[in-house]
């Protein structure tokens, strides 16, 4: 693996939620592929005020999920989902410096998810300036969103007073106890040489679901459409499946 840690511990304060203000830490990793430095990979230690990396919503209790911190096991199996995609892509990226991604953990989040989060003047857009910043060499500006300051009325995203500009990042979550718990996971995540079953028998391979939720953040979409009939109904398969299209 092509991976290099600069464990710089950058301690500061970023701004709440609507809960005020918080203290958070970071540790980032690069990961590299093709002869570049493709990826910033900044794993957050729990802070459930983030509001840039807002919890979703969790259904049964209408509460935000909390957050934990991604352990040593669980960042190397993420880890190894940006390298899979590194080494692809790598050779013919065009990118100048590497792009950023924030990984967080959401407890009780049995899923995970990705996708990107670009700025233009302090405002979230649907630009794909991350996935232009790879794709065709776009210089992204120099960002460290732990100095990031959320208006609670307006959303806008400043620092030191000044809009977020010309920006975009990749935003991984990875959840908790998405499969079951077994010795030597973590929160019913299995990474490794053999990372499905029976090695790792009930629990999620932690490096598929994280090559899969890369593939989301960069620009990879899924989606699946029912079949319907010339009647406009639904249709089924011989087994009285309903049909789908992907």
């Amino acid at each position: 693996m092509n991976i290099k840690l600069t464990r710089a511990l950058a301690l500061s304060a970023f701004l709440l939620g609507k809960t005020g203000t918080c203290a958070l830490a970071v540790d980032t990793v690069t990961i590299s592929g093709g002869g570049k430095d493709m990826f910033s990979m900044h794993f957050l230690e729990a802070a459930e005020c983030v509001e840039v990396f807002e919890p979703g919503e969790n259904e049964e209790t209408g509460k935000p999920y909390e957050a934990y911190t991604p352990d040593d096991y669980i960042r190397s199996g993420i880890e190894s989902g940006a390298q899979y995609w590194a080494d692809i892509i790598g050779a013919g990226a065009k990118l100048k410096k590497p792009v950023d991604v924030y990984v967080h953990g959401e407890e009780k989040l049995q899923n995970a998810s990705a996708g990107q989060g670009n700025f233009e003047e302090g405002k979230s857009v649907n630009n794909n300036a991350w996935d232009e910043a790879i794709q065709n060499g776009r210089v992204l500006a120099e960002v460290n969103l732990m100095n990031a300051k959320v208006d609670a009325k307006t959303s806008t995203v400043t620092i030191d007073g000044v809009p977020v500009n010309n920006y975009g990042i990749a935003n991984l979550t990875v959840g908790d106890n998405f499969g079951a718990a077994r010795e030597g996971a973590s929160r019913g995540w299995w990474t490794g040489p053999l990372s499905t079953l029976p090695d790792g028998e009930q629990a999620v391979d932690l490096d598929g679901c994280f090559r899969h939720e890369m593939g989301h953040a960069l620009g990879i979409l899924s989606a699946k459409e029912s079949v319907k009939g010339p009647d406009g109904e639904l249709q089924k398969d011989a087994d009285g499946l309903y049909l789908m299209t992907f």
